[in-house]
């Protein structure tokens, strides 16, 4: 897999860690969880496996923009 994307394996693990660790104890993903079913239960595959589009670079597009708030500055952060 690494070869295929092109990235570092330390840069790979770190997105893994975000989406394991990180990502479902934000506020956001409390929040919006409940509006999927059946559940998501492995991210980000089931989220991006949930986005309707006719290729994967768009499915991809799709989940950056669901997750856009949480790159934006809200609440004095």
């Amino acid at each position: 897999m690494v070869a295929e994307l092109g990235v570092p394996r330390a840069t790979l693990d770190r997105w893994r860690a975000w989406w394991r660790e990180v990502f479902p104890q934000t506020a956001f993903w409390q929040e919006r969880r409940g509006g999927f079913l059946p559940p998501l239960v492995v991210l980000p595959a089931d989220l991006l496996a949930r986005l309707r589009a006719d290729d994967p670079g768009q499915r991809l597009l799709l989940a950056l923009r669901w997750l856009a708030p949480l790159s934006t500055v809200s609440d004095g952060r």
